[in-house]
């Protein structure tokens, strides 16, 4: 195979089909954007090592084409694909594969991320739904591709995202889990796991007023869009917020349990037997003189009821 002249055959090449499709060299630069062609690479890219047969291409590309000029489309297309990008773009005849040592793609890496295990590395890839934006109008059978390609790999996306926001609950990275729930609320604000995680992780961080607003923004749009109340377990996790407060008594001075109170009397008796145990006397008087100040009728209207 000849050397291509094109100057751009000497650098990396990059196919973005996330969140945009396009064909960059290393530089930035776009190198292809005419959507046959750019459809073309993405479909023989997404057959990754096991290549694309010219008859699926054909099918996918010129589906209301008669046999003869569907195949001389393709071939027109791959010629301008390798005047633009190269001669070695592309390796095989039938099946056609792209060459990795020449171009590779956000979505290949997406892939072989979750592969590995490398979740961060993976959603970091993901910048928006495959094909975002992108259409071969005259192509129903193209359309439909794209549309489960899409679905399927934002739903890996998803996946990786919860499990990284499990992750973070897990060790009590309330910032982490934050981060990642907002993300899959972002990306599918129906979705009530999300708004469930997001509520209870804003709860564990302390910030109840962020996780309140939430579960008002999520029951707003389950109203506008479906017309129903948030589900079982929404609503549980929105409950539960009160809770705490409802439970304090009013005006609370001391939020230290008084569990832990006894346990502390009992080990300044075993340091300091003398001086516990005159404190200990001590507090046990006050608490009486409390106690016997609280049984006594309340003339105060206002005191009396928050009792």
């Amino acid at each position: 195979m000849r050397p291509s002249p094109h100057p751009h055959a000497r650098k990396p090449l990059r196919l973005l089909a996330l969140g945009g499709t396009t064909l960059v060299d290393s530089g930035g630069a776009v190198v292809a954007e005419q959507r046959r062609r750019l459809a073309l690479l993405v479909l023989i890219a997404a057959g990754r090592g096991r290549g694309v047969s010219r008859d699926k291409l054909v099918s996918y590309l010129n589906p209301e084409s008669s046999t003869d000029s569907a195949r001389h489309a393709l071939h027109q297309l791959l010629y301008y694909i390798r005047q633009q990008a190269g001669d070695d773009v592309l390796t095989g005849t039938d099946p056609l594969r792209v060459n990795p040592d020449v171009v590779t793609s956000d979505v290949a890496e997406f892939e072989d991320a979750l592969d590995r295990g490398d979740l961060n590395a993976a959603v970091a890839l993901y910048r928006g739904p495959f094909l975002d934006g992108f259409h071969i109008p005259d192509s129903i059978e193209f359309e439909e591709w794209a549309a489960a390609e899409r679905a399927r790999l934002a739903a890996l996306n998803s996946n990786a995202l919860f499990q990284l926001a499990a992750a973070a609950d897990e060790r009590c990275d309330h910032g982490g889990a934050i981060r990642w729930w907002a993300k899959l609320a972002a990306l599918d604000a129906l979705s009530g796991r999300a708004a469930t995680g997001l509520i209870r992780a804003y709860a564990a961080a302390g910030d109840v007023s962020a996780a309140l607003r939430h579960a008002a923004i999520h029951a707003t749009v389950i109203r506008s869009e479906l017309g129903a109340e948030p589900d079982a377990t929404v609503a549980a996790a929105t409950t539960a917020l009160h809770a705490p407060r409802s439970a304090q008594p009013r005006d609370a001075p001391d939020t230290e349990s008084t569990t832990d109170r006894p346990l502390e009397q009992a080990s300044l008796a075993r340091r300091r037997p003398g001086k516990a145990l005159i404190e200990i006397a001590a507090a046990v008087t006050a608490a009486a003189a409390v106690f016997s100040l609280t049984r006594r009728p309340s003339t105060d209207p206002v005191a009396a009821a928050d009792l």
